[in-house]
């Protein structure tokens, strides 16, 4: 389930990010459990309480009410 996206600019290059609700069987896995699809990456997790984690290593836990930031190339 996908949620509403962002845009940003930097220099002459735009990135958009999309939360998504993870499937249900990622619950307590590592972000890096995570498949990617083609032509996008994972920029973190936006916690249920508004904060955002950043996909770093070790990769963050999903957590009940996260939602995956996926990111890709807009132009």
């Amino acid at each position: 389930t996908g949620s509403e996206g962002r845009h940003l600019s930097m220099g002459s290059s735009s990135i958009d990010f999309t939360p998504t609700e993870p499937d249900p069987a990622l619950l307590g896995q590592p972000l890096s459990q995570v498949e990617i699809p083609t032509g996008q990456g994972i920029l973190g997790i936006l916690r249920a309480n508004g904060s955002v984690e950043l996909n770093t290593v070790p990769s963050p836990l999903i957590h009940a009410g996260d939602r995956i930031i996926y990111s890709s190339m807009a132009d």
